[in-house]
């Protein structure tokens, strides 16, 4: 960092005085400083504790006066016009892009920011200093202090990921930060390759008779995604009876996780579920979906896994025991039948790289015997 003063010469006030200037430089980032000083240009000379030329009569007093604005500002934080990290968060919290969440995701989103990093940063003292103050060091020793409290590998990637999308979104889309000061920082994501859902327990799953209610509606809904192309069980609690054209036999709607659209046809068992759960509310399920209740999904979803849980025990299978792993199930037994992009598209997928996961490790999948068993199972 160098800091020196000049004389603001090229603008002369009437008695052909010109005010001095403090400026200070690091690396490309400047700032200038207005003294309260004016002098006439013969009087100044740009020397270090020599600024005004002897010839001045007060000269000792006017450099010892610019001396102490010196010592008073240079102390300036090149980055001190930056936004602070605080003020980072509060952008990106109240961004479209965050709002435009799914209600689970943001409050995973905000809990992981808000309640974790936000912490970590008060503690070393860096929460209101400027965002460049983050470093590869800052955000190691944070990462293996979540190490050394237990959390996974998996989850400290997911939160450093976290962190690095708020600030890519301030960075390269809304453009209110010149870098993405942790961008370097790499974190290995160790998530396992997906096996592939066995087809003998999609097989005895869908064969099984309930044995009560609560074990219908839970395997009913199972199949209802397996059978609307995976349908996410945030898409289908929330699913409602004006998403469905019934001239064209289709459901048509804005998946809550992503924000896109996606359709699929109705069939005959599809059509056989929402006969059977027929209601008066708007929704096709009635299960106390609360659109304003940011828990409500996570709610009924924990209902229905116990239910799939009860369920897998009993037929002594152990990879069915969510309703996502319909979704599985769907991708798994349609990837013979269609391209990849048909797929990931039927997903809702944005990229194909995320229906990779999906099918997993499916090689020498294809069995004759039980792909007539599952046709037969899933009624075609």
């Amino acid at each position: 960092m160098t800091s020196y003063f000049i004389l603001k010469d090229y603008v002369r006030q009437r008695d052909g005085k010109s005010n001095i200037l403090l400026t200070i430089q690091d690396g490309t980032k400047k700032k200038r400083f207005a003294t309260p000083l004016d002098i006439e240009p013969k009087y100044f000379q740009n020397k270090h504790n020599s600024w005004i030329k002897k010839s001045h009569p007060h000269h000792i007093t006017l450099n010892h006066k610019l001396a102490t604005f010196w010592q008073e500002h240079k102390a300036w934080d090149p980055h001190s016009e930056d936004p602070t990290i605080s003020k980072c968060f509060t952008i990106y919290l109240e961004s479209s892009h965050f709002k435009n969440l799914a209600p689970t995701t943001q409050e995973r989103v905000y809990g992981i920011l808000i309640r974790e990093w936000k912490r970590h940063f008060e503690e070393l003292g860096v929460w209101s200093k400027p965002y460049l103050v983050l470093s590869t060091k800052i955000i190691k020793g944070v990462t293996e202090k979540m190490r050394l409290s237990g959390l996974s590998d998996q989850t400290i990637y997911k939160k450093v990921g976290t962190l690095k999308s708020l600030f890519n979104l301030l960075h390269k889309k809304l453009e209110l930060i010149s870098q993405n000061p942790i961008e370097g920082i790499s974190v290995a994501n160790p998530k396992p390759i997906k096996e592939a859902l066995p087809k003998k327990e999609i097989i005895a799953f869908l064969q099984y008779t309930p044995q009560t209610a609560v074990e219908e509606l839970a395997t009913d809904l199972w199949k209802f995604s397996l059978y609307s192309q995976g349908l996410r069980i945030s898409d289908v609690v929330s699913l409602k009876y004006d998403n469905i054209d019934w001239a064209d036999r289709r459901v048509q709607r804005i998946q809550t996780k992503t924000k896109q659209p996606i359709s699929f046809a109705i069939t005959q068992e599809t059509q056989k579920i929402i006969n059977k759960y027929q209601n008066s509310s708007s929704f096709v399920f009635d299960l106390g979906y609360n659109p304003s209740d940011s828990r409500s999904v996570d709610r009924i979803n924990a209902r229905i896994r116990k239910s799939l849980k009860h369920i897998c025990k009993k037929l002594k299978i152990k990879h069915l025991g969510h309703i996502h792993t319909a979704r599985d199930a769907y991708a798994q037994i349609m990837s013979p039948q269609m391209p990849l992009a048909e797929l990931s598209a039927s997903l809702g997928h944005s990229s194909t790289i995320t229906t990779h996961a999906y099918l997993g490790r499916h090689l020498n999948y294809a069995d004759p015997e039980l792909d007539v068993k599952l046709k037969k199972a899933l009624g075609l």
